[in-house]
């Protein structure tokens, strides 16, 4: 046996628990080690001291004073949490014009995106320093043009799609 199960063991064997099968395993591993004895030394010394203690007397009144101590505190006030602090209760009017202001903010970020992304088409002339050097044909060619994708794909890095 290990000395991980038999620590595992130590305090089942102590308060008598230990099934009989697992014992003599027990015993034989305690009288080789001296690490586990030491601990089962330890839970003996432990269960002595909590064992010989004296049990603390309560008063005989002590729930009646307890329960009437109780009693005179004031209720907690509601939506207030003692422990945590003041609990906010925000109005139901209030959330919903938060709501409400949310739904338009998003509406105009939608409604920005979709003017940007519309009307008149850009520019064929894919960049101004590139019209510069080409002339107005290159750009009025057939857009299947090899030498055109060629330039074209240069410039964006990407296949020109016609």
């Amino acid at each position: 046996m290990d000395c991980r199960t038999a620590r595992k063991l130590l305090e089942p064997w102590h308060d008598g628990l230990l099934p009989a099968p697992q014992r003599p395993g027990l015993e034989e591993h305690l009288h080789g080690c001296p690490a586990c004895s030491e601990a089962l030394q330890e839970i003996e010394e432990l269960g002595a001291l909590l064992s010989g203690g004296s049990v603390l007397a309560l008063p005989g009144d002590l729930a009646v004073r307890i329960v009437r101590e109780a009693a005179a505190l004031e209720p907690p006030v509601r939506g207030h949490r003692s422990v945590a602090g003041p609990r906010l209760v925000t109005p139901w009017w209030l959330r919903t014009v938060a709501a409400s202001a949310a739904l338009v903010v998003v509406a105009a970020g939608v409604a920005a995106g979709l003017w940007a992304f519309s009307g008149e088409p850009r520019s064929q002339k894919p960049m101004p320093a590139l019209a510069e050097w080409l002339p107005d044909e290159a750009f009025e060619a057939d857009p299947r043009d090899p030498a055109l994708d060629w330039v074209l794909t240069e410039a964006f890095g990407e296949e020109h799609a016609p």
